[in-house]
């Protein structure tokens, strides 16, 4: 409800300004409490996802993603059709982040283990510099661990 979300916020904040981080910091923070409020009024659906029934939840996913999931080359099958199947056993393990728009996900040379699938909004890519624009990701779009290898025999996933 909003009365712990502002609670949590003010004790964050708190706790941070309070602490030795910087101004840029103190409002990187502010500006993920504001989205996530003007975004979910307080509850993020990651929270609302996780307390329903796992085949729920991943079809509720596939359903608000869908377009992602038409647009990405991770779903499609050997003649080009979406993989129900693969998508719904992708989305009931699938942990889904929101990031702000100042944030970065993952830097230059930084190792992942993971894959990140672009569900919504766009991303941009940089070179070592901020400065240096590579190009812009859209819906669909994924990067990350390489996951051809892993998917190629489907009938295990």
């Amino acid at each position: 409800n909003s009365i712990d979300f502002f609670s949590n916020q003010n004790a964050i904040l708190s706790k941070v300004k309070n602490g030795k981080v910087t101004p840029g910091v103190i409002n990187r923070v502010r500006e993920f409490f504001d989205y996530v409020w003007f975004r979910h009024r307080g509850v993020s659906f990651e929270e609302m996802r996780k307390a329903l029934p796992t085949s729920l939840s991943s079809d509720i996913s596939l359903t608000i993603h869908q377009k992602a999931i038409e647009r990405s080359i991770l779903f499609m099958d050997n003649s080009g059709n979406i993989d129900i199947p693969l998508a719904l056993s992708v989305f009931k393990q699938i942990e889904i982040k929101q990031y702000l728009a100042s944030e970065f996900i993952v830097k230059v040379g930084q190792l992942t283990t993971e894959t990140y699938l672009l569900l919504e909004g766009e991303l941009k890519v940089y070179g070592l510099h901020q400065d240096d624009l590579l190009g812009i990701l859209s819906e669909g779009s994924h990067f990350g661990l390489d996951l051809s290898d892993t998917w190629s025999d489907r009938d295990e996933i």
